[in-house]
């Protein structure tokens, strides 16, 4: 995007001139480092647990109804363990703080985030099957990005509540549109899950992916 605002290319000039995008690389910073120096299957953070255990599933960690009661565990050896409350980890209460600053004094609008198992596009609900009050609008905004996504490389995405998948609480998605939905302006929240396949995809759709997303949020 930097490379074709300086270019001069529409619609990123227009698009950079007039929002502020926030990036962050990775929140789940030692959990990232521990999957890259012993398990590559690693998805936790590395929070000592009680009875020697180590990790919070952050995507299970964030307030929202249903805390630790759908899709995620109470049990701290498990994957989905989704610890003592909600945002009790620095990562979430730091990021969902930053969330609630951003909707309070930026007129934030929209929130991404990335996944990898895909290809999927995910909305809001993952705490229950019942539609988002905005869930029209965030299927017509993925259907939207699936086009886009299709047209760079013909690999086709899919746009789905995040129940579609499996019913989880304690996501980012479902915080972030709890606290940015009004009834006056839609928020758009949403995971995209990546190419995939799988949770450990190989390096060469990396790029791919990227080259495909991109587009897929400018345009839409």
């Amino acid at each position: 995007a930097g490379e074709r605002y300086v270019d001069r290319e529409q619609p990123y000039v227009n698009i950079l001139d007039n929002i502020v995008i926030y990036i962050a690389p990775t929140i789940n910073i030692d959990g990232y480092r521990y999957a890259w120096s012993t398990d590559r299957m690693w998805r936790k953070n590395r929070r000592p647990n009680t009875g020697g255990s180590f990790g919070v599933d952050l995507n299970r960690n964030y307030d929202s109804p249903a805390f630790c009661q759908v899709g995620a565990s109470t049990n701290p050896t498990s994957n989905t363990y989704c610890g003592t409350g909600p945002l009790s980890e620095p990562e979430t209460f730091a990021s969902a703080s930053f969330i609630q600053y951003l909707i309070a004094n930026e007129n934030l609008r929209a929130f991404m985030d990335q996944h990898t198992s895909g290809p999927l596009i995910l909305y809001p609900w993952g705490w229950t099957n019942d539609l988002a009050p905005d869930n029209a609008a965030l299927h017509s905004w993925g259907v939207q990005m699936e086009d886009s996504i299709f047209a760079i490389h013909g690999h086709r995405y899919e746009a789905m509540p995040v129940t579609g998948l499996y019913p989880c609480a304690g996501t980012a998605v479902d915080y972030a549109y709890l606290e940015g939905n009004n009834p006056f302006q839609v928020f758009y929240s949403t995971t995209f899950e990546g190419r995939g396949p799988g949770f450990n995809p190989a390096p060469s759709n990396i790029l791919l992916a990227g080259q495909e997303q991109l587009p897929a949020i400018i345009d839409t």
